[in-house]
């Protein structure tokens, strides 16, 4: 359990899992590829996770069992579940998910924040499932470990303290994903469009989503995201009463004045944009959006 994150929409983060691969143009700077293939030599953490001659996640994925008791104990209020991961990732076994799923569900004053790329496997999941499933897998595996679940958990499928969120980073991502978010009927679903790419139009959609984050990329090859293309999320958000997040600017930030590393970013609906590179801020100012920080959360 990773506390004090500097993720700033949540409180902690944790994965019970491990491994992925790229799917998208959102995958391209991948900061948990790059930080796992730190950690992938032989006898490491990510050791078979990640090619250590490329650098890029192999595809293998497992779980971690030894991480659910430290999840059970968890007195945050909001945390982040497999930043280093997908949950819901084709390598895994529908006993696996369940298992983690168990887990979650055994901590109903908890709210785990789900966030995958693949959310057509989310929706086949939690169609075919249901809390006695999960409970029953969880403690499969933690009967190995001479552990135990709690007697308290949320009965309600799909469970009420999972945010089930899809990240989307360009139309393309957008048309593919949201779709089959809303038939999970997850209580609470929203959208991460970090890294985001270009505008997206979310207006077929904006009134069945609970949650809107957005921010831009950050680390080495980051792509600088244009302010117009925050400012129309935030407006079809506020439009629709849908709460609204700006995470960050990330490596670029609008820049006041023509200095010799600012670069135009050209758009062509809304024109071009100077921004300038910087070294991304976890203050308020590198959180600022046309002068005011948007930090809404959903109802849970």
């Amino acid at each position: 359990m990773n506390r004090g994150t500097g993720i700033e929409w949540t409180e902690a983060t944790v994965s019970p899992m491990r491994g992925c691969s790229r799917v998208s143009e959102g995958c391209r700077n991948c900061y948990a590829e790059r930080w796992a293939a730190r950690w992938s030599a032989r006898g490491a953490a990510f050791h078979g996770f990640v090619d250590a001659e490329t650098g890029k996640w192999t595809g293998r994925v497992e779980i971690k069992p030894q991480v659910f008791e430290t999840m059970l104990k968890t007195t945050e209020k909001r945390v982040f579940v497999n930043s280093m991961s997908d949950t819901f990732h084709e390598s895994l076994s529908d006993h696996a998910i369940a298992a983690v799923y168990g887990v979650l569900i055994s901590k109903p004053e908890t709210i785990w924040q789900v966030v995958t790329k693949r959310p057509a496997r989310a929706y086949e999941f939690l169609r075919a499932h249901d809390a006695d499933d999960c409970l029953a897998a969880t403690r499969a595996v933690l009967a190995k470990q001479g552990g135990e679940l709690p007697e308290r958990h949320v009965r309600s499928w799909p469970p009420a303290n999972v945010h089930l969120l899809t990240s989307v980073e360009d139309r393309a991502s957008a048309a593919d994903r949201i779709p089959p978010l809303l038939g999970t009927r997850a209580p609470v679903i929203g959208l991460s469009c970090e890294p985001l790419l270009e505008e997206v139009d979310l207006s077929p959609w904006i009134h069945a989503l609970k949650w809107v984050i957005v921010g831009g990329e950050s680390g080495s090859g980051a792509r600088p995201m244009h302010p117009a293309w925050a400012r129309a999320i935030r407006d079809q958000c506020v439009a629709a009463g849908v709460p609204f997040f700006f995470k960050q600017w990330g490596q670029f930030c609008p820049a006041m004045m023509q200095t010799p590393d600012a670069t135009w970013l050209p758009d062509q609906t809304h024109g071009p944009a100077l921004m300038v590179p910087w070294w991304p801020r976890r203050d308020d100012v590198g959180r600022l959006l046309d002068g005011r920080i948007w930090s809404e959360y959903p109802k849970r």
